[in-house]
């Protein structure tokens, strides 16, 4: 999803996850698109630019017996404008591959 996320120029970010009760073991999560949600009514006073449009877009992704991750749901639209430039300097993207070094 992030391979697919940096190619049509948006960033994405872990919106929730779970674990198991007596592990720390990742049993689920929810990857979502960097403009998810609004500004909170604290943050909405600060005069910095507004990034959160309320896109939808999401992937929800759980570990199944097999210990295999099984995608639950998908939802591709996006209700603003992608910017491939931009998006390289995001987070999720920033992670140098073995061979890049």
């Amino acid at each position: 999803y992030n391979c697919y996320a940096k190619e049509l120029g948006f960033a994405i970010r872990v919106k929730s996850s779970w674990t198991k009760r007596n592990s720390k073991e990742k049993r689920g999560a929810v990857l979502c698109c960097n403009c998810e949600g609004f500004k909170t009514f604290k943050e909405a006073t600060n005069r910095r630019k507004e990034t959160r449009t309320g896109c939808l877009a999401m992937i929800r992704l759980r570990l199944v017996e097999s210990n295999r991750w099984r995608v639950d749901e998908v939802k591709l639209e996006h209700n603003h404008s992608f910017d491939p430039e931009r998006v390289q300097n995001s987070k999720s993207h920033k992670k140098m591959e073995v061979g890049t070094k």
